[in-house]
This record gives C-alpha cells, structure tokens and sequence, in this order.
C-alpha cells in the first residue's frame, strides 16, 4: 500500500533538512514523502520526497531508487503509521461476507 507523509519543519530543523538537498531553499516550509509498505514483509521504501514552500510551491522533486526497500522502524513517523495501516489490513482480511471475524485457528 502506499501513504503519503507530510512533514512539516521549524527554525533551525527546516535549515537543516534544506540544506539536503542540491541547493539551500529558504522559504522551504514542509516535506511530502510518498512511501509504499509491504506490511507482510515489514518493509517500506520512499518513491519520492518533494519540497514545498508556505504557499504549497512545489521547490523539489527528489525521486528514489525503485529497490530501496528498508525494515520499518518503531520510532519513526512511518513506523508508527504502519503498525495502524498493517493492523487494519489484517483486521480486514479476518472479517468474512457477514462482517464477522474469522477464527485464525481454523
């Protein structure tokens, strides 16, 4: 599955994550990850991460290698974010036609 992540940076933090990149932007204001999560393998990769200043302009548009897929982290926003979405997803494919969950020892 797929997820947008929008990052938003402060003071010295948003220098830092601007100077990143190729050059310095310094109306830089937040970051938008697009990551894809294979929840059954544990993994994640970022497809792309674009910089966007206080008016939503795109400033950069950064695109990742297609193979970099990682181990999801517990203690990073995409960790957090998909421990939800995994658990959801499992949820769902428990549930059969009547709504009801299935008994996973069957």
């Amino acid at each position: 599955m797929r997820v947008r992540i929008k990052t938003v940076y402060y003071g010295k933090s948003r220098m830092y994550i601007s100077s990143l990149f190729e050059r310095h932007h310094d109306n830089f204001s937040y970051v938008l990850n697009l990551a894809e999560v294979n929840c059954a393998k544990g993994e994640y990769k970022i497809l792309y991460t674009a910089l966007y200043d206080n008016e939503d302009k795109l400033l950069l548009l950064k695109m990742h290698e297609k193979n970099n897929w990682k181990r999801i982290p517990g203690n990073l926003d995409i960790g957090e974010l998909s421990l939800i979405m995994c658990s959801k997803i499992l949820t769902q494919e428990r549930r059969v036609p009547n709504g009801k969950l299935q008994d996973r020892r069957s």
